[in-house]
């Protein structure tokens, strides 16, 4: 066994060593920390059921009065002051996940927008094609690359940005996860699956016209 002393305070035996506890939030460092059950200012830990919660709360006070009569008698739910420090951290989750579905929504409306009227200004492109033996594959993939092109510039332009941005959010915390190229990969994929669903939908309905219907006013 070996002692400890605290400044102002008696001497402590230790009896073990436990590992890093994160006892505030994620933001501070882990600091060191003393479990005791000496007469000095600290936090009492309880481990409680919520089979009748209100007598043992009311007990735990009553206690607490009776052994410490000139210490006011403070008590709260650790997980909700463990939540509390995540306040902010959890509005801004809520508030980025609407306006990310929004902007998903209305840039996917613009990309439908956007394919349709490029689109009808190539009808007749697109009956030339097919009257020279185009298949339907052949002119998804011709009318697809200048998209794939745009598609592939905002993203190289858009990644940059929001690494930068999450990684500077990360910073507010001592401890924290790192940014992997999975977290840019798979919504790439999806508003490109999204954007494979939209040219192929308008490829299809022009490729079932009749080219002659096509090309009638020339």
């Amino acid at each position: 066994m070996h002692n400890i002393v605290l400044e102002n305070l008696d001497t402590m035996k230790i009896h073990g060593v436990v590992k890093d506890v994160h006892w505030n939030s994620l933001h501070e460092p882990i600091g060191p920390m003393i479990f005791g059950i000496n007469n000095f200012p600290a936090f009492l830990s309880i481990k409680l059921t919520t089979n009748d919660l209100s007598e043992t709360l009311e007990l735990i006070g009553d206690t607490y009065t009776e052994l410490y009569p000139k210490d006011p008698y403070i008590g709260y739910f650790l997980n909700e002051d463990f939540n509390r420090q995540y306040q902010s951290e959890q509005k801004f989750g809520q508030i980025f996940s609407v306006f990310a579905i929004i902007a998903v929504v209305i840039s996917s409306m613009g990309l439908f927008a956007v394919i349709a009227f490029s689109l009808s200004q190539k009808i007749k492109e697109i009956g030339i094609r097919k009257v020279l033996g185009a298949s339907v594959s052949q002119l998804f993939q011709y009318l697809a690359r200048e998209y794939l092109l745009l598609f592939l510039v905002s993203f190289g332009i858009a990644t940059p940005l929001i690494y930068w941005g999450s990684h500077h959010w990360l910073e507010n915390f001592a401890y924290r996860m790192e940014i992997g190229l999975e977290l840019f990969i798979l919504p790439a994929f999806m508003v490109g699956f999204i954007m494979a669903l939209v040219i192929s939908k308008k490829i299809i309905v022009a490729a079932k016209v009749n080219p002659v219907d096509q090309l009638k006013d020339e």
